[in-house]
């Protein structure tokens, strides 16, 4: 599965998880469910997702999957490896104006 895709297949399961848990769990139950859903499907691959994806989907102008991906990385407090990722490709692919 490309990256891309992955991104927006974890954003599905996330929600269809998430309607799953209201129909069925008590308040407290769905807040622990979603917490082991978001480890797993984003904690665990967030820095295998940057790595693969995040250069070819700023050069792809993916504006679509780079917000998804920044929504998924802020559920899991991990927006610091985009930012990083932001700046490295930054320090890569901008030349320097000034000196």
């Amino acid at each position: 599965m490309q990256p891309a895709q992955y991104i927006v297949h974890v954003d599905a399961r996330l929600q269809q998880e998430s309607t799953r848990c209201e129909r069925f769990f008590e308040r407290q139950s769905k807040k622990e469910v979603m917490t082991v859903v978001q480890e797993e499907l984003i904690a665990n691959v967030s820095e295998t997702i940057i790595a693969r994806a995040f250069n070819n989907l700023v050069k792809e102008n993916d504006t679509e999957s780079l917000r998804t991906l920044y929504r998924l990385l802020s559920l899991v407090t991990q927006v610091d490896i985009m930012h990083s990722a932001w700046s490295d490709y930054i320090k890569v692919h901008i030349p320097r104006r000034f000196s």
